[in-house]
């Protein structure tokens, strides 16, 4: 056993030369353990070469340190004696306090006692304008990022810089897993915008990263994948397109965002379907008659497979639609005058089902599911829904759409004579029950038929040239 007492503030070395496989133990207010080929622990343990191991620790004023050597058999014979002999040195080095972290630019590679004045940050930038920020990468399970990277790129597209945990300028290593659990690279940025990505690698959910100002405040913050637009040095990133819904006049970067269709609209006064708010023409101005189908759910939760067809009455599907989730939805449209058929199909809930159309002539139009209407938009002259089969009860002379579905043939025949005692003037057809209690009006009506037809004259042929007595 060897004890040494520093008695005074340094870096202690102890340096041994073993001649076996000699368990090596320093005691004081940390341990460390090695062997000849291995180390290992919580001091600054290396090695010299196959059989010697070097210490450095730093050493405190009124503290003893304990070094034992030990030695264990290299194999089981027990007549054989693997102890060797060592030699022991205690080195005390001047104490040169600085920076010892690599990463740093103030580091001291001649520095043996760490101190708290590490400046990651005043060498990072090479000019005046660029900004120092710190790109933070942890792992959650000590392994590294497993392939995980971020990359920064200005707007444009163009890479600013790129890394990982794993080869970072500076990383912590603590645990028992090849892998660091956390580091850093430190960037400079241009002030203006840019874009960070970080990709997955095989462990995504353990990847957290954030980016951190000189001030120690986090710019931004993620996981993975990530992506997202960062502005250093004062830049505003933005919609740069006055013409975009979204145009920010404050914005000095552009940033990709603009889009054009939130704002949107009819922009004519002229037009029925004029939208006050719309700031770009889409083109959609209607000039005809802009119908609204409207359709509702009781219960809130869309139509539930139910929907709508629009069409014109020769069979033409002017649109279609639904409510996918919800409690009402409105399908808008420019209609030229005519007629038009709406055919609402029930869902799984069809007695939730209700609809209007709103704009159609006469006014709105509703109904339920399960029904079909025809209404006409633009005039009443347009459509007239009918029975167009002249001998039906209900034949409609004017009807210009047929229905022949509406038409009634029964409880409507009678005598359609005028001259007849029994003439009903509310029968549609003749049934050949006239009565007349006058003269034939007609007498060229010899088979009493109520008309003269190629019947009557085969009769009048066939008595030609007969001698009345």
């Amino acid at each position: 056993d060897g004890i040494a007492d520093n008695g005074a503030s340094g870096s202690a070395t102890i340096s041994i030369a073993a001649y076996s496989m000699d368990p090596i133990f320093i005691a004081g207010d940390f341990d460390c353990f090695a062997t000849a080929s291995s180390s290992d622990g919580t001091g600054a343990c290396s090695l010299y070469d196959n059989d010697d191991v070097n210490f450095e620790f730093v050493s405190e004023v009124g503290v003893l340190y304990y070094v034992y050597v030990g030695a264990q058999d290299s194999d089981a014979n027990p007549m054989t004696d693997d102890n060797g002999a060592f030699d022991l040195v205690f080195d005390c080095a001047t104490v040169v306090e600085g920076c010892m972290n690599p990463a740093a630019c103030n580091y001291d590679d001649t520095a043996n006692v760490s101190t708290d004045t590490c400046d990651f940050w005043s060498c990072v930038c090479a000019t005046e304008t660029g900004v120092s920020v710190m790109v933070n990468m942890v792992d959650a399970f000590g392994d590294g990022w497993n392939g995980a990277g971020y990359s920064i790129t200005d707007l444009a597209g163009n890479p600013v810089a790129s890394g990982d945990l794993d080869n970072a300028q500076f990383f912590v290593d603590n645990d028992n897993y090849a892998g660091p659990e956390y580091g850093f690279d430190m960037v400079c940025l241009e002030p203006g915008c840019y874009n960070i990505s970080v990709t997955t690698g095989d462990w995504a959910s353990e990847v957290t990263w954030n980016i951190e100002m000189e001030d120690g405040s986090i710019l931004v913050a993620g996981g993975a994948p990530d992506s997202q637009t960062i502005s250093v040095g004062g830049a505003v990133c933005g919609c740069t397109d006055a013409g975009a819904c979204n145009y920010n006049e404050t914005a000095t970067d552009e940033d990709g965002s603009c889009e054009y269709v939130t704002c949107a609209g009819c922009t004519d006064t002229e037009s029925c379907s004029y939208n006050v708010a719309a700031t770009i023409d889409d083109g959609t101005c209607c000039y005809s008659n802009c119908v609204d189908m409207q359709m509702l759910d009781s219960f809130g939760d869309g139509w539930n497979g139910g929907y709508y067809v629009l069409s014109t009455v020769d069979g033409t599907e002017v649109g279609t639609g639904t409510i996918d989730v919800g409690t009402n939805a409105t399908d808008c449209y420019c209609l030229a005058n005519g007629c038009y058929t709406i055919d609402v199909v029930g869902g799984s809930w069809s007695t939730e089902m209700s609809w209007n159309i709103v704009g159609a002539f006469g006014g709105r139009v509703s109904g339920g599911a399960d029904e079909t209407f025809t209404f006409n938009v633009g005039s009443g002259d347009e459509c007239v829904v009918g029975c167009a089969i002249s001998c039906a009860c209900n034949y409609d002379e004017a009807a210009n759409i047929a229905d022949d579905a509406q038409c009634v043939f029964d409880g409507c025949d009678g005598c359609t004579y005028a001259d007849a005692s029994n003439y009903d003037e509310s029968a549609a057809a003749d049934d050949g029950s006239c009565v007349f209690d006058i003269a034939n009006p007609c007498p060229a009506d010899l088979n009493g038929d109520g008309s003269i037809t190629t019947g009557d004259l085969l009769i009048f042929l066939g008595a030609f040239g007969t001698i009345c007595e």
